[in-house]
């Protein structure tokens, strides 16, 4: 996947599909909005909920907001760190709905 495939990739993301993959992984929801207000949707990671870990957090943007495209960059470099993977295959299995046989 070439830079500007990936660029056009990332931009064509929904939120519906990046919230699957993270709830998928074990992510959840966080319910506390507080700065971040109702156009994103705050998630958090096991390691994250479990003071284990002071990243593992994310915004997912749910409105049309005019920095969505870097708020799906930012949440697919959190996973990297996270999950240990390369972007690209990161950014196919949240295309694709894939989660089976990748670890927590």
């Amino acid at each position: 996947m070439t830079s500007t495939e990936y660029v056009a990739a990332v931009k064509a993301l929904s939120p519906d599909q990046v919230i699957a993959y993270l709830q998928a992984k074990g992510w959840q929801e966080d319910s506390n909005e507080g700065e971040h207000g109702r156009h994103v949707r705050r998630f958090v990671s096991l390691a994250y909920r479990m003071g284990e870990d002071e990243t593992g957090y994310v915004l997912v943007p749910i409105d049309d907001l005019r920095d969505r495209t870097h708020l799906f960059f930012a949440v697919i470099e959190e996973l990297q760190a996270v999950e240990g993977r390369p972007a690209t295959d990161l950014l196919r299995d949240i295309q694709s709905g894939a989660t089976e046989g990748i670890k927590r």
